[in-house]
């Protein structure tokens, strides 16, 4: 039922989620008093005004805009997103 039946996708995906068929919902996490360091590059086709939106629930640490690409970043420009993506893992090492 997996190649074409969403549904059957679905559940192949969440059952490891669901305790791997014992019926177990998994623990709550909390996410309250937990801010993530968040990265967000934007690029020149995507949607410009997301900072507003991404800002009222997430730790934002590093904003880059970049110069050239579209959804597909890592074929479009995949030298721009790799150095992005070293300049925000780089304050964490």
């Amino acid at each position: 039922g997996l190649p074409d039946s969403p549904i059957g996708q679905l559940a192949w995906i969440n059952d490891p989620l669901m305790g791997f068929g014992r019926y177990a919902p998994p623990e709550p996490r909390d996410r309250d008093g937990n801010p993530t360091p968040t990265g967000v590059a934007v690029l020149p086709y995507n949607f410009q005004s997301v900072r507003a939106i991404a800002e009222r629930s997430n730790n934002i640490v590093h904003w880059s805009a970049l110069e050239r690409g579209g959804h597909f970043a890592a074929l479009d420009a995949p030298d721009l997103l790799v150095g992005d993506l070293r300049a925000f893992f780089r304050r964490f090492r």
